[in-house]
């Protein structure tokens, strides 16, 4: 999960810039989806909502999963505990990816039908494993 979101991140803002801060995912979205004025206004506010509540998302995982883990950690561990630090790890996970499906959503219906279909295609291809060893299209891994 966190690495598809880091994937989507990567692509959205490209490769940093040696100097100064690395371009925002709305300046990607503006040039690749050819966005006018108003619609950058409105994507920008959908964004701030966004990572708002990511970040939110994001405390809330870690704070599940460090429960879990020091759960597992003790002396005798209580597998009924475990099973419900588990079930709440799988609920904060979930809630990030309905947010960041939600979000897509929102995004689709600023977008004309034709950004539309370019923003799908950027969201797919964000969502391909990176050619390399380990992964399909790669080469094999050395023996």
């Amino acid at each position: 999960m966190l690495l598809n979101l880091t994937t989507i991140s990567l692509l959205w803002l490209g490769h940093p810039p040696k100097k100064g801060p690395p371009p925002s995912i709305h300046h990607f979205l503006e040039k690749e989806l050819q966005l006018d004025q108003q619609q950058i206004a409105q994507i920008e506010a959908l964004q701030e909502t966004h990572r708002a509540e990511q970040r939110q998302n994001e405390q809330e995982l870690r704070e599940a999963r460090k429960n879990l883990f020091q759960a597992l950690a003790a002396k005798e561990v209580d597998d009924a505990v475990v099973i419900q630090l588990q079930s709440e790890l799988l609920t904060k996970q979930e809630a990030m990816n309905q947010s960041m499906a939600d979000h897509f959503l929102e995004l689709k219906v600023i977008c004309t039908p034709e950004q539309q279909q370019k923003l799908g295609e950027i969201f797919i291809r964000a969502l391909r494993p990176p050619p390399g060893p380990g992964h399909r299209g790669g080469p094999p891994p050395p023996k």
